[in-house]
């Protein structure tokens, strides 16, 4: 057996599609697709269509269906490689990531901010909380695994990214925020951008604390801390984040913007630069390296399993559902 493959299963199942299959019954929800028999259901693909329809509201109807449903294929061929693996995820991980997500929030009081921030029920945090501590343990695992190989610390590593003359600095920026659901406000006319530019209003004319606000309007995580994000690496943010804040200089305050989990006002605090030296910029290549091969490692799991998996679906369901996707 390959080094860094999987352990396979005591017997071979076989793969491929079999669109003329009868589905079996499911007391909850129309099932579209088995994947080694465990199923994917309609409403599973009318919330992951959903949410790439906004994250991506351009990108064709027609396609993103077939997306949501190879998203959802990949990610139970995902769990299964993680179950091979003898990785298993908890409450107590489960009960942590929520309080991360909530700045810090207990119980009840962390799941419900989950939701809201989300807009997702209870147990579609929980799912989306699941699937992104599995796939970090996974990216671990595949850590692990090339551990023995990494490359020697005296070894040249080439850039991922080739630095550029005069871009041996590091810039971070710190930043505060306030996020409100993308949900419509009290008045069916209100909506959340109409809101977030009322707020920008108060602080930039009229002088308000941005921090306060924050703290009693934000439904984010960091509101308990004024909206703090802390220090941020520039570069490294979101893209809706890293436009709304290229041109600020420290004290203002962006334009409403909109993102996956809700809309957003956010105040540049400060910036900084820092020299990076050519031992850092090796150290950031090398470890750059080692990220881009665990994620190939992971791919390359997921793949193999896909290879080996039965794969039953039915298209006329698949096709059913929300009208939006």
């Amino acid at each position: 057996m390959h080094p860094h493959a999987l352990p396979r299963a005591a017997a071979p199942v076989p793969r491929g599609p079999l669109a003329d299959a009868t589905p079996p019954r499911r007391t909850i929800g129309a099932i579209v697709a088995l994947v080694d028999g465990e199923p994917i259901t309609l409403h599973e693909l009318d919330r992951a269509c959903e949410r790439l329809r906004r994250g991506d509201p351009d990108h064709p109807a027609a396609d993103r269906r077939a997306q949501a449903l190879e998203f959802l294929i990949d990610s139970t061929l995902a769990r299964h490689c993680a179950r091979a693996l003898g990785i298993a995820v908890g409450d107590e991980a489960l009960g942590q990531a929520a309080r991360r997500l909530c700045g810090g929030a207990d119980g009840e009081a962390a799941w419900q901010q989950a939701c809201e921030a989300w807009q997702l029920s209870w147990t579609g945090v929980r799912a989306a909380l699941h699937e992104q501590l599995l796939r970090q343990a996974l990216h671990d695992a595949a850590l692990a695994r090339l551990a023995p190989q990494a490359v020697a610390d005296d070894a040249p590593v080439e850039p991922v990214e080739p630095v550029e003359p005069g871009e041996s600095v590091r810039r971070a920026v710190r930043l505060r925020q306030i996020m409100l659901s993308a949900r419509q406000g009290p008045a069916p006319a209100t909506t959340p951008q109409q809101r977030l530019q009322a707020l920008r209003q108060r602080i930039v004319a009229d002088g308000e604390d941005f921090a306060a606000l924050a703290r009693s309007l934000s439904i984010d995580g960091s509101a308990r801390a004024g909206g703090d994000l802390g220090w941020l690496a520039q570069g490294q943010l979101p893209p809706e984040f890293e436009s709304a804040i290229a041109a600020l200089a420290p004290g203002e305050v962006s334009q409403p913007f909109a993102s996956r989990v809700g809309w957003h006002l956010v105040q540049v605090v400060a910036r900084r630069e820092q020299r990076i030296s050519a031992a850092e910029r090796q150290a950031q290549a090398r470890h750059q390296a080692r990220e881009q091969a665990a994620r190939a490692l992971v791919a390359s799991w997921i793949a193999e399993r896909r290879a080996r998996a039965r794969i039953v679906y039915w298209p006329a369901r698949a096709e059913q559902g929300l009208a939006a996707c």
